[in-house]
């Protein structure tokens, strides 16, 4: 399999900071409707910030392992790198959050206190299988541009070939 650098502009990583916000916001809302004990607007701050939270430490991570690690490690390790940091994404943005959100009286975090730790490893894993889908849609994009590309320089020198 083709290995495709995938290269992240600070634009894309606002577009992705807002799609996590709300994805945060809707998820949110889920809980809102689940049960009365969160039926109040600290759910919504949490999981919304939450997923901001997650978002930014993807763009650092994310802008880390891609610009200073997959350069000077070989290329059949970098699904193996990319795993651990996305990941550390959402491990860290959930535990971080957590714990900012510790020192407030929010209901969600007396009701999730007991597994943080476990709700942050399946967040991690979550986030990580979200940036694999991203991957391979973007993936399929490059895979799609260099095929037109291709066909477009047969067709040239299919056409120079005939004028010659």
């Amino acid at each position: 399999m083709q290995t495709v650098e995938l290269k992240i502009a600070p634009k894309d990583w606002i577009y992705i900071t807002i799609i996590g916000a709300f994805f945060g916001f809707f998820i949110s809302l889920c809980f809102y409707f689940i049960s009365y004990d969160l039926q109040n607007v600290s759910t919504i701050i949490f999981s919304t910030a939450t997923a901001v939270f997650i978002s930014l430490f993807a763009f650092f991570l994310i802008t880390v392992s891609n610009k200073f690690i997959l350069p000077k490690v070989n290329q059949k390790f970098w699904y193996l790198i990319s795993f651990v940091f996305s990941f550390l994404s959402g491990f860290l943005g959930f535990s971080f959050s957590f714990l900012l959100f510790s020192f407030t009286d929010f209901k969600i975090l007396h009701i999730i206190s007991p597994f943080w730790i476990y709700i942050s490893v399946t967040i991690g894993f979550l986030t990580f299988l979200v940036g694999l889908i991203l991957h391979q849609f973007i993936s399929m994009k490059y895979k799609n541009e260099s095929i037109k590309n291709q066909i477009l320089e047969t067709k040239l020198k299919a056409l120079e070939n005939e004028l010659n």
